[in-house]
């Protein structure tokens, strides 16, 4: 379950970055679901924060926080 819930969550930042922001919202949240179930706690808050971005219409990368939060 750990694996689905990481490749949803690459489908969904897939997603974002082609412009599909709708599909990456629903793809994000069916992440969340499933690594909830699988209780990968660690994994679904990330896929939320994720979630957060695409509904601004917004892509993430790693490492993006990161850089926002040091000012970079």
């Amino acid at each position: 379950k750990e694996k689905s819930a990481l490749l949803l969550g690459t489908l969904a930042a897939a997603y974002a970055e082609a412009g599909r922001f709708d599909e990456a919202v629903q793809t994000g949240g069916k992440a969340v679901a499933v690594a909830e179930a699988a209780g990968e706690t660690t994994i679904a808050a990330n896929n939320r924060e994720y979630v957060k971005w695409y509904q601004a219409r917004k892509t993430w990368r790693e490492g993006q926080a990161q850089r926002a939060s040091s000012g970079n």
